[in-house]
């Protein structure tokens, strides 16, 4: 079977799997049952569930049936996220895919009730927020204890601890039985297990590199060879079996490992090994000394030393990693003073974390652990000063009051004094800046420092700064139970939408967790819906009052500060830049960025990633209501207008400079920015606009819902492109179909005709052909009575491309033809260009191929001139179809590789899976089939993320053409069954009739000539309603085949000859292969 391929042209929502953060682990060497270790009640019979590998529920020993395979995909659907909800829809959905049955909610009702009898629990299985909810304990379920033991073991591989890290990797690697969830079948399925192997592939990089390192290069050597046999591009692996080899005295051997990897990345890939494997041979070829296993140095001993420490928080939870930095340290600080720095916003848990380090460390600090307050936000005392901070640790210590000296200096060198030569653990909480601290640091090596501080302290020389981050979702979830008490029985649901609420910040959990814990007939439920109504007005108990410590640190900040801090928390969206900030707050960008660094000083916002800054959550609805209460209703509003006109302004300015091409009407800003963000470049333009999209998002919404129509409708044109390109779809397709609502509503044809042809554009991409023809006429009507003609032709030009997606060659040639006229009548050499690539794939199409030829040349020659980066590469694209059908297999593959750089410096992120797909036919006729089934794998992926349902049917049935060669007939069968569903839907005859084509092949393969016979006719057709030569030629061999086997050898010639005479008319290699059927 010829391989199909899409032609570009011009510019999809898919359910996303995210692993809980729920993780447990193993049973204790000693324990018979997770019952002996107060993990599940005693009454209730263990049960131990297994989705790495087939999907199996095990009890007291035996394996137990669990019905159905749709029984099982349910129970697999939920064991993914324990004590999570899982939406109704979204079950339904995965499990039967796009052909639910029409009582789908009833047949999932039946498999919940018949899962819980198997489970032997009613309440196993929970209806919660319109889903259900797996109740078990997720240390129950092999995947959950994989990734716990996983997490433990780089945690003691980052503190050193590399024997026990390589222990529990390997007993995390013997819960892995083979393929996850084995016998189940599906997209969403298989995007899962593909995300379940990523995670295993990495938990087996660190365990190999942890076996390197610790010199078990010999033990680990035929894994990796093993390992890179079946990973062939994975760089990490190699350069591992790379260092196995070298370390194995076989140096010659790891250099010919690099040398087959790098021959058959060029030769494959068209691309050379990363600079990290490439410097790794480098290494080895001069025989680097260090690439020697490292020495592991044992642990410091420890001793019993006097303290005046807080207790330790009984209830401490999570904080591994930042534990794990503290600890870090201990191992290199030891020619100076180690001095830890923890920072963060109030509440986040620094002193807590600071006290149970401390403990932990006591062994190692023989000489004293101590303990003191600095009081910066404590709102009964003032700010401690140091000399009286010193006085009070002198005395600790011992000194005598009568020598302990007056005075600030004398007192900090007595106390650096009484320091040297010891190892002393000093805790300074809650300090107030740099000079307070200062004088309290010791002198001379041997001593750790633990500073905790709502601000940075970045005056302070040679610290090492740790901010904290809230808690981890299971963390928090685990806090609140810790606290109020495990024999409290609490609903999952309930817990994890409580700790949501309280931003998962340990202050706010442990409130509300002492409320809950003092009241005996509440619910969780109960909070969540007071927390729901107003978060800030229930954090409270004794002397805890979120709302009070929030103030304190609001109140240190100057009369500037506060006001930036609360118009700040009016931002639309998830985050915001300096940029943005300065248009909120009504200032300069100079002036913006000093307010947000005092702002981050103070832990008040976030800085996640570099330049970009949020608001905690309890924080920003604590900054609204200050704005509320100290800023103007008029200028709140003003606030929100900069804002808007600030995203609106830098998105068509990014626009204009990515797409320079593209027609637009003036557009009227009324603040434009201050200082413009300098996004005039084609790369800066395309970097704001990806990592503001989710803002730009927002901000058109927020505008059509307070009546300002004409933000979004800008931003809609503005947007477009870029959305498309981009493939984000569904966002485009939201966007688009609000704005024209709105620009009907105002009554302006000529934006509603603009939109609808963005709108048309995206209905296309997504396969609902029949909207955007609809779309499409609509807006040529209107751009027409609008004497438009630049409109029109646009209009037109699309037509061109929605009717050769739908075989609709000739019309697709008419409509292109009017385009073109019009563009030259409008001297519009952009336009021309783009009629000419349309004019060429109809042409193609309809097998005219000298003609298409020439109009995709016609196409390249002017986009050249004009640097139409995007027409440029989709011309090379079609020209490479082309090549290959005439056989130019090298020429072609050049052209494929040629158009991918060019899509991929444009952006065009949906064509490039496009030239990825071409470029696996190419290697399919060299007869490269696996290599062709991992391309054409990779751009199916990404059609599915995507939702190009078009081209997911050109990836089926390329896939399956593949498994024929293969001869793995049942498996091609299965994706031209795929294929055909998918064309079938969206109304793709073409597509339908490669389907057909192919299933008629695999038929034959099972000898079922008859059939095969029948499904052929189907083919030809639609091959013959498309008008598509080419593929009517391969209906026929194929019914020529079939004939053979059922009414003789006159009756197939009788096809073949006809199949011959096209082949020979377009030129086509296939042409030899019917000769040699004629000649017998």
């Amino acid at each position: 079977m010829r391989p199909r391929r899409r032609p570009c042209g011009g510019g999809g929502d898919v359910a996303t799997w995210h692993r809980s953060q729920k993780r447990c682990g193993p049973l204790p060497k000693n324990a018979r049952s997770y019952r002996e270790v107060g993990h599940l009640p005693a009454e209730r019979t263990l049960v131990e569930f297994r989705i790495l590998g087939s999907v199996e529920m095990w009890a007291e020993g035996q394996m137990r049936d669990l019905g159905t395979a749709k029984e099982r995909y349910v129970l697999a659907i939920l064991l993914l996220t324990p004590g999570q909800p899982v939406l109704i829809e979204n079950i339904i959905d995965w499990v039967w895919g796009d052909t639910p049955p029409t009582n789908a909610r009833g047949n999932l009702y039946t498999y919940v009730h018949r899962l819980r009898g198997r489970i032997g629990d009613d309440k196993a299985v929970l209806r919660r927020s319109g889903g259900y909810v797996l109740n078990v304990d997720p240390e129950q379920i092999d995947l959950h204890r994989f990734h716990r033991l996983n997490d433990r073991a780089r945690t003691l591989a980052h503190v050193g601890n590399t024997d026990e890290a390589l222990r529990l990797f390997n007993e995390a690697a013997e819960l892995w039985r083979g393929e996850p969830l084995s016998g189940l079948h599906g997209e969403w399925i298989s995007t899962i297990r593909t995300s379940l192997e990523s995670d295993h592939q990495a938990a087996t990089k660190m365990r190999l590199q942890l076996e390197l390192d610790a010199g078990h290069h010999t033990e680990v050597l035929g894994e990796l060879y093993r390992l890179v046999d079946g990973h062939p591009y994975d760089e990490s692996f190699i350069e591992q079996l790379m260092i196995a080899l070298y370390r194995c005295g076989r140096q010659r051997d790891a250099l010919e490992t690099y040398h087959r990897m790098s021959h058959r990345m060029v030769e494959q890939l068209g691309t050379d090994p990363a600079p990290s494997l490439r410097a790794m041979y480098q290494r080895i070829l001069r025989g680097d000394p260090e690439l020697a296993a490292p020495h592991i140095p044992p642990p410091a001993p420890s001793a019993p030393v006097t303290q005046n420490l807080p207790r330790d928080i009984p209830d401490f939870t999570g904080r591994e990693a930042d534990l794990r930095h503290l600890y870090e340290a201990l191992d290199t600080g030891l020619t100076a003073v180690t001095i830890e720095a923890i920072d963060g916003m109030a509440g986040i848990g620094k002193s807590a974390l600071a006290i149970h380090a401390a403990h932990a460390l006591a062994d190692r600090y023989k000489d004293g652990r101590w303990f003191l307050s600095l009081r910066a936000h404590d709102p009964n005392h003032p700010p401690l000063s140091p000399a009286e901070g010193l006085q009070i640790l002198l005395r600790d210590i011992g000194e005598n009051p009568r020598r302990i000296p007056e005075g600030l200096e004398p007192r900090a060198a007595l106390w650096r004094a009484r320091l040297a030569e010891r190892r002393m653990l000093i805790v300074l909480d809650d300090a107030a800046d740099a000079d307070q601290v200062r004088p309290f640091l010791p002198g001379a090596p041997g001593c750790l420092v633990l500073i905790t501080s709502r601000r940075r302290l970045t005056g302070l020389e040679g610290i090492r700064p740790l901010s904290l981050d809230v808690l981890a979702p299971h963390d928090a979830s685990l806090l609140f139970r810790r606290i109020v008490g495990h024999d409290r029985p609490l609903a999952a649901p309930d817990v994890n939408r409580l700790v949501q609420l309280c931003g998962h910040l340990p202050l706010a959990v442990t409130i509300m967790a002492d409320r809950l814990r003092h009241r005996p007939a509440r619910a969780v439920g109960d909070f969540v819906t007071r927390l729901s109504q107003d978060r800030l007005a229930e954090m409270h108990t004794g002397d805890n009052d979120l709302t009070s410590t929030f103030e304190l640190s609001y109140r240190e900040l100057s009369r500037p500060r506060q006001r930036a801090f609360r118009r700040l928390s009016l931002h639309i969206g998830a985050d915001f830049t300096a940029a943005s900030a300065a248009a909120m707050i009504g200032s300069d960008l100079r002036t913006a960025e000093r307010a947000l660094e005092e702002l981050l000083d103070h832990h008040l916002i976030q800085e996640p990633h570099s330049g970009r800054f949020r608001f905690h959550d309890l924080l920003r609805e604590y900054a609204r209501r200050r704005a509320s209460e100290e800023e103007s209703p008029g200028e709140l509003r003003h606030v929100v207008h900069r804002l808007l006109d600030f995203y609106l302004y830098t998105a068509d300015q990014a626009d204009r400079a990515l797409y320079p091409h593209r027609r637009r009407t003036a557009l009227w800003i009324a603040r434009p920015p201050a200082d413009p963000l300098p996004v005039s470049d084609p790369d800066s333009a395309a970097e704001w606009l990806r990592t503001e999209r989710d803002n730009l998002l927002s901000c058109a919404y927020h505008a059509a819902e307070h009546g300002l129509p004409s933000h979004t409708v800008n931003l809609s044109i503005a947007l477009a492109t870029y959305l498309e390109r981009s493939a984000h779809w569904a966002d485009a397709a939201r966007l688009h179909e609000t704005a024209r609502r709105l620009s009907q509503k105002t009554g302006d044809r000529g934006a509603t005709a603009h939109v609808e042809l963005e709108l048309s554009l995206i209905r296309s991409r997504t396969g609902r052909y029949h909207d955007a023809m609809e779309l499409a006429q609509h807006g040529l009507t209107t751009f027409r009575a609008l004497g438009d003609l630049h409109g029109e032709a646009d209009v037109l030009c699309h037509l061109s491309r929605v009717c050769w997606h739908t075989g609709r060659s000739r019309l697709s040639l008419a409509y292109a033809d009017k385009a073109l006229n019009l563009y030259q009548h409008t001297k519009d050499r952009y336009g021309e260009g783009k009629a000419h690539l349309h004019r060429g794939i109809a042409l193609f199409h309809l097998g005219r191929t000298e003609e298409a030829a020439s109009a995709f040349q016609r196409s390249l020659d002017i986009v050249r001139v004009t640097k139409d980066r995007a027409t440029m590469a989709l011309a090379l694209n079609n020209l490479g179809d082309l090549e290959l059908d005439r056989g130019n297999l090298q020429r072609a593959l050049d052209l494929f590789r040629e158009s991918l750089a060019t899509l991929r410096a444009a952006g065009w992120r949906q064509n490039e899976a496009v030239a990825l797909n071409n470029i696996a036919n190419v290697l399919r006729r060299q007869g490269a089939l696996q290599e062709a089934l991992y391309f054409y794998r990779q751009a199916l992926s990404e059609y599915q993320a995507t939702g190009d349902r078009r081209n997911e049917t050109d990836a089926h049935n390329n896939i399956g053409a593949s498994y024929l060669l293969l001869n793995l007939v049942s498996e091609a069968l299965t994706h031209f069954h795929k294929a055909l569903t998918v064309a079938e839907e969206i109304g793709d005859p073409y597509g339908q009739a490669l389907a057909l084509r192919g299933l008629g092949d695999g038929r034959q393969r099972h000898g079922q000539y008859d059939l095969a016979y029948e499904t052929y006719e189907r083919a030809l057709a639609i091959a013959r309603e498309v008008d598509n030569p080419l593929l009517q030629a391969g209906c026929l061999q194929g019914l020529g085949e079939a004939l053979l086997h059922t009414k003789g050898r006159d009756q197939a010639e009788i096809h073949w000859r006809e199949a011959l005479a096209i082949y020979e008319r377009l030129g086509s290699p296939e042409a030899e292969a019917v000769r040699a059927s004629l000649r017998g």
